[in-house]
């Protein structure tokens, strides 16, 4: 969340920016009133740019560029110009519409130019340290367009290297300090674990300690330190300094005006803080106080404030809570509908594993006693995407034991939305990962199948399978060498079962394969060798769960010749 907004303005191979300025939640202008000396040639060119900036004073970096604009000085000398700002594609969603310049004619001595510069701007000067911020910045701003980890990997590596370079006794430390606690902040929050979070809040509260009361950016970092101290809370469970993050949040209430951003989020912080409260207590009183204080909120809100979408959430997960609560099906539905709400707002921005328990919990009441089909056609209405309401289905009907719905489900969600449906982040790590365990599955349904004679059930397992692992793969022609079993093909079984031995010797599954097949063909004493040899790779395994099943088939091999 920006700051302030100042324009970075660059003239004659200089850079100078005008001063920050706050932005409050009714403002609708934003105006500065610093002096532009600008060169007396009409063709001479000037770049204007609004900027939003992370911090107040000492700045670091120009912030994040919202507009720009090319001018020449001719095109300025009518007094005042309007420029008018269309974003095109790739440009930041921004409210920065307009920008007004107001000129004015007057005889310049040379004597006083510089210093007319230099009481009127800060002077950007080149650094490495303002270089490496604003590379970090600007990756991190990638991963709000993309959210890919990769961005936000980026983004460490450059606030890592600025943080390196910046002494301890820096103007800008603070700065510095407080960039690399905010992108460990988003990583722990990609990665759903809370281990990072401690290096987050000891850089903000050393920054803290050098941002002291009256400084203008202490509320900016009371409000981030309170933030990650109540996402922490909520995952762990405990605070390491009681009563902390509600002394942090009254500092920022008493130092910042009702109509500021860091007010309203600070409201926010501790909103949420006690939703985890409510959470961890199974009270249903603080509970119910808590849902009505959210629907007042939700509803005094207007939709274009920053807070409006989290809140709706808040009030969802609440509802939801209830529902678990006094297994009220009117609270499940309030609930997923509230949330719905927020999806329209962001609906890429909200935190999956919200939407996905809460999907959870409506295909748990739908589809209980009834086809898992009626719980698809009953989230049909729902504004989330198509695939979360898949992903739900499946985890559900693989947790009830249902597999074979499960293995019904999920190729219906492949058919529908394609293999390539633009997914990454923790959407692909769990079709991947699904979609492995499907596999293994259809294999195992297969095999049991393969056991009782039943060859055509297998073969159609089988071939399922098949198109799930790459080609040239041991697990590939491992599955080709069962397919040929299941058709009779004992020549053919035992080519692919050759091929996944070659492809890797250690492995005892391809022995296991090449035994089966042999066996199937009728060469005993040869299935009885590569038995042996698949029980001495067993053995020779680093992975403790092949060895034992190394035990069990040697077990099985001792009774039988007993």
């Amino acid at each position: 969340m920006p700051v302030g907004f100042h324009v970075l303005v660059q003239l004659d191979g200089t850079k100078r920016r005008t001063e920050n300025k706050p932005v409050y939640l009714h403002d609708d202008v934003v105006e500065w009133d610093d002096g532009i000396q600008l060169p007396s040639e009409p063709s001479a060119k000037v770049q204007l740019s609004v900027c939003a900036s992370f911090e107040f004073s000492p700045m670091l970096g120009n912030g994040e560029i919202l507009r720009t604009v090319d001018i020449c000085v001719g095109d300025l000398l009518d007094n005042t110009h309007v420029v008018m700002f269309s974003p095109t594609q790739g440009e930041p969603i921004s409210p920065c519409s307009s920008f007004l310049i107001t000129t004015e004619r007057r005889r310049s001595h040379k004597s006083d130019t510089a210093s007319d510069h230099d009481d009127d701007f800060d002077w950007e000067e080149p650094s490495d340290l303002a270089q490496l911020t604003d590379q970090g910045h600007d990756a991190l701003l990638r991963y709000r367009d993309d959210p890919r980890k990769e961005s936000v990997a980026v983004s460490i590596g450059y606030f890592k290297h600025a943080l390196l370079i910046c002494p301890s006794d820096h103007r800008c430390h603070a700065v510095a300090l407080c960039n690399l606690a905010r992108v460990y902040f988003i990583k722990c929050q990609i990665d759903r674990e809370s281990v990072g979070l401690m290096t987050s809040i000891s850089y903000y509260r050393e920054a803290l300690g050098l941002r002291r009361v009256g400084h203008p950016d202490r509320p900016g970092t009371l409000l981030h330190l309170a933030e990650v101290l109540v996402y922490r809370y909520g995952k762990v469970g405990y605070e390491e300094f009681p009563g902390e993050i509600v002394e942090l949040a009254s500092e920022v209430q008493a130092s910042c005006s009702e109509d500021s951003h860091e007010r309203r989020a600070v409201d926010l912080a501790l909103q949420t803080y006690a939703l985890h409260k409510a959470i961890r207590s199974s009270s249903l009183a603080d509970n119910d106080r808590l849902i009505l204080g959210l629907r007042q909120a939700v509803r005094d809100i207007p939709d274009d404030y920053f807070d409006k979408p989290q809140r709706l959430t808040n009030l969802a997960l609440a509802l939801w809570i209830r529902r678990e609560v006094c297994g009220n099906l009117e609270n499940l539905d309030e609930s997923i509908a509230t949330h719905e709400v927020a999806m329209q707002f962001i609906p890429c921005g909200l935190d999956p594993p919200t939407h996905t328990q809460l999907l959870k919990e409506q295909a748990n009441a739908t589809s209980a006693g009834s086809s898992w089909k009626v719980a698809l056609i009953t989230a049909a209405s729902l504004v989330v995407p198509r695939f979360s309401i898949y992903r739900a289905l499946c985890e559900r009907l693989e947790a009830l034991g249902r597999v074979t719905d499960a293995i019904q489900c999920f190729p219906q969600m492949v058919d529908e939305l394609g293999e390539e449906t633009n997914l990454h982040g923790e959407n692909l790590e769990w079709f991947l990962d699904f979609r492995y365990r499907y596999s293994e599955m259809l294999e195992r349904f297969g095999d049991v199948a393969m056991d009782s004679q039943r060859h055509d059930e297998a073969l159609k397992y089988y071939l399922v399978v098949l198109p799930i692992h790459p080609t040239n793969t041991q697990r590939c022609f491992i599955i080709r060498s069962k397919v040929c079993m299941a058709n009779g093909l004992w020549e053919d079984a035992l080519d692919h079962a050759d091929e996944s031995i070659t492809f890797d010797p250690t492995s005892p599954w391809g022995y296991k394969t090449k035994h089966a097949a042999l066996h199937g063909a009728g060469r005993y004493k040869d299935a009885r060798q590569t038995f042996e040899t698949m029980l001495s790779k067993m053995a020779q395994s680093p992975d403790p769960q092949i060895r034992c099943e190394f035990v069990r088939n040697a077990l099985r091999v001792f009774t039988a010749d007993s």
